[in-house]
């Protein structure tokens, strides 16, 4: 905010009135049409299954989620 001081002309006191700004910036930057047309193009996708590791789910891995989800907990009592 802007601050502009103003006189008076019977009295010398200086009073002070705030000013809005009146600048504004853009929240988003302009888009052109090309590339508004690239950003919304429906790619068709395919998923690739035999690509990934088909890794069964053990007892050590649900182990490992509790172990950390304990001390998940106990860090956010300890904040408290």
């Amino acid at each position: 905010p802007y601050l502009r001081v103003i006189k008076v002309a019977k009295k010398t006191k200086i009073k002070k009135t705030k000013v809005m700004n009146t600048k504004q910036t853009p929240l988003f930057a302009s888009l052109s049409k090309e590339s508004t047309n690239k950003l919304t193009t429906i790619v068709k996708e395919t998923l690739a299954y035999e690509l990934a590791d088909k890794k069964a789910f053990t007892a050590a891995d649900l182990w490992n989620i509790q172990r950390r989800r304990k001390t998940v907990l106990q860090r956010r009592h300890f904040a408290c």
